[in-house]
């Protein structure tokens, strides 16, 4: 509960809150969907998962057609989750372009409305509502994610965060109850975005080790690691093929090079140094708002490790000798601060050691993913912060706050803005080209030696590479295509679908299956041996053993979650 002693000096501070998340998302709400470095992924990936729905498909892994590609394997690798709600926003607002960005303006209302009633089980109405905003302002949030970089995926990932530790909170009052809403979480988080759960698994953690000890009992622990466990089985369906099926597809890339390796560090880094050797950040600051990447980074850089540093030094400006503060909320301080601190050590080339020999860790690609944490922690010390403030245990002039906090906010906010102005953002006609003319990246697509373009003229779906003859396609819908080939000779047929183990060729005179591996090294394509004649083919792409044994342990995990949610509500029945 709030803490009863703390006297909030602001009136209604949600009102704060809410009217400054208007003001910052309302230039994303009139221009739409911005086009940062992965805004055409989203773009093409939300529209082919809409299409695929609408074939029946539960859950859409391989998409058939997504734009210049020939069948691609992405869902297969990339979680699903986040894009079942765009899916269903898509008829309703008029395209996946403003669907996105109405999917991303709820999940900023979900991760304040989280971060807000998370912070106000241990402060006060107007300190939590100073967390809020902190979490809303940092640049990783809406500068980085949205606007640069238009992260969608782990816009989510971040707006689920503080609702897992809620779940925590609650697994230490009501065993079960908690314990079903932890793992249904965690599986959310886990499907929406792994790299964020590696990170943030640990935080969750070692906060249900920090109630346990507030509590002086280990049930929350135990619960969590139960329940984090059981998330991860509920989402065994995507995260077992993904892991496991990576050879299938070209994915060396995604661990190594300039950008996509772990010493491609965020704090400290080449261009920090040159910038910092100058001295001369008013014109670093010019140049990243006129959109120059060379002086953006040194500028977050700045920004993220100057907000986290100057929460610290606030709370570490309260007066030691004041009994009426409470202790708790000054370990909670201090053990934040530790873990901020390992945080942002993670971004430095002190870290390098663990990047190396932690495996699970350079799977997260980017050492600057740990900003998501680095914002949850900062959000968590303005919050101890502005307690220290408003409760007159802080050295800090009274007269000061209102002018310290005014002015950081109207500099957050005015960052932010000038950020969302800045940035291009998609027309109607530019959405239509982007997915017209999209070539998946690599990690989706199966190496080969030559381009398979070349073998498909204008929009044939089907080709012969060598002999003749006449293809007429009947059926061509996700992993199921039906063909009716025509040849006198017979020859080698190129189908306008990457090889994926799975593919299976049937004719209709023959029950043995035919090779459907013949282009597979050389255009990475499926190709079939036609037999002369007159043929029908039916060609299916089935459950991998991996895809399979995902949707065992899911089932069994969510008949296990059920059997926990009815026995809890059984329970509150007989107490009542």
């Amino acid at each position: 509960m709030p803490c009863p002693h703390v006297q909030p000096r602001f009136r209604r501070p949600t009102s704060l809150l809410i009217g400054v998340t208007i003001l910052v998302l309302l230039p994303y709400a009139l221009r739409g969907w911005p086009a940062g470095h992965d805004s055409h992924h989203q773009l093409a990936w939300a529209d082919a998962f809409y299409r695929q729905l609408s074939f029946d498909e539960v859950y859409p892994r391989w998409l058939v057609d997504l734009g210049v590609d020939h069948g691609v394997p992405t869902f297969f690798f990339y979680p699903p989750a986040a894009f079942y709600l765009v899916s269903f926003l898509i008829p309703l607002v008029g395209g996946p372009a403003q669907a996105l960005m109405v999917s991303v303006i709820i999940s900023v209302a979900c991760g304040l409305a989280g971060i807000y009633r998370w912070l106000h089980t241990r402060f006060d109405s107007t300190s939590s509502v100073s967390g809020a905003l902190v979490f809303l302002l940092m640049p990783y949030h809406l500068v980085i994610d949205l606007a640069v970089r238009s992260a969608y995926s782990e816009l989510w990932g971040l707006a689920l965060m503080p609702w897992i530790l809620i779940s925590i909170d609650y697994t230490s009052k009501t065993f079960i109850r908690g314990l079903v809403a932890t793992a249904t979480l965690i599986a959310l988080l886990l499907l929406t975005h792994p790299p964020t759960s590696v990170l943030f698994i640990p935080f969750a953690l070692l906060y249900a080790i920090y109630i346990c000890f507030e509590q002086k009992r280990w049930g929350t622990l135990i619960s969590s690691l139960f329940a984090i466990t059981l998330g991860a089985a509920l989402s065994a369906v995507y995260l077992l093929p993904a892991l496991t099926q990576g050879e299938y597809a070209d994915q060396a890339h995604m661990f190594s090079g300039d950008h996509n390796h772990y010493s491609n560090w965020f704090l400290f880094n080449s261009s920090t140094t040159a910038i910092a050797s100058r001295a001369d950040y008013f014109y670093a600051i010019k140049w990243a708002f006129l959109g120059d990447s060379s002086y953006f980074k040194p500028l977050i850089d700045t920004i993220t490790v100057g907000s986290v540093l100057f929460c610290w030094a606030l709370f570490a400006s309260r007066k030691r000798d004041v009994s009426n503060e409470p202790p708790r909320i000054s370990r909670f301080a201090l053990c934040t601060v530790a873990v901020s601190t390992a945080y942002l050590a993670l971004n430095c080339r002190i870290s390098a050691w663990l990047w190396a020999h932690l495996i699970v860790l350079p799977k997260v690609q980017f050492p600057w993913r740990t900003n998501g944490e680095i914002t949850l922690c900062a959000a968590i010390l303005a919050a101890c912060a502005m307690s220290a403030l408003l409760t007159r245990n802080s050295r800090v002039p009274a007269r000061a706050v209102p002018i310290a906090v005014g002015t950081t906010l109207a500099i957050m906010i005015a960052a932010n803005l000038a950020i969302a102005f800045k940035y291009a953002y998609f027309t109607r006609a530019n959405e239509i080209i982007a997915i017209q003319s999209y070539r998946s990246a690599p990690e989706h697509r199966v190496p080969s030696i030559k381009n398979a373009s070349t073998l498909f003229r204008t929009e044939h779906q089907a080709a012969f590479v060598s002999g003749h003859g006449e293809v007429t396609v009947t059926m061509w819908s996700p992993r199921h295509i039906k063909l009716t080939v025509k040849s006198d000779a017979g020859g080698i047929l190129a189908i306008a679908q990457q090889y994926y183990p799975g593919w299976a060729i049937l004719t209709d005179d023959s029950p043995r299956a035919l090779s459907a591996d013949l282009l597979s090294t050389e255009y990475g394509v499926v190709g079939v041996a036609v037999p002369p004649g007159r043929h029908s083919l039916n060609i299916t792409l089935g459950w991998t053993p991996h895809e399979k044994t995902g949707w065992i342990i899911s089932g069994i995990a969510f008949t296990l979650l059920c059997l926990l949610f009815a026995i809890g509500a059984i329970r509150r029945t007989r107490r009542q």
